[in-house]
């Protein structure tokens, strides 16, 4: 485990209404897994993923990085999974963590064909599936 000072972990809240429906509060801009792809040690942490018997991500991981570090992580796994590495996806999307559904679509499309497995959630889809208007 890494840990990077001075910075700390995402946060996130649920509130339940009467109904049961759940309401999520994020606070993630200053996470310390923003600067994951970043720093002088992204390579080590990078080739290491062929060490793995399976690697678990989610969507919500993948919102945190930008393009050029989704770009490096991918490419990371392609060479992990070249080597017997398996990667597990988990679709769980949130809306606010993505600079727009386009980017969001692709990048869930390149996750499709890195993982060997993969959690869908309906409410997911049903967001990604969403027209702009």
């Amino acid at each position: 485990m890494l840990r990077l000072p001075g910075q700390l972990q995402g946060l996130y809240m649920i509130q339940t209404d009467d109904t049961g429906e759940r309401r999520f509060f994020h606070w993630r801009d200053s996470a310390a897994a923003r600067s994951l792809m970043d720093l002088p040690e992204t390579a080590e942490i990078l080739n290491s993923l062929a060490s793995y018997d399976v690697v678990y991500f989610s969507a919500i991981t993948l919102s945190l990085y930008g393009e050029n570090g989704r770009r490096r992580l991918f490419a990371a796994l392609k060479r992990a999974r070249a080597g017997g590495a398996r990667f597990a996806f988990d679709t769980n999307f949130r809306v606010r963590g993505w600079p727009d559904l386009d980017v969001a679509r692709a990048v869930f499309q390149e996750a499709f064909a890195t993982a060997i497995s993969c959690c869908f959630h309906r409410r997911s889809a049903a967001a990604l599936s969403r027209r702009k208007h």
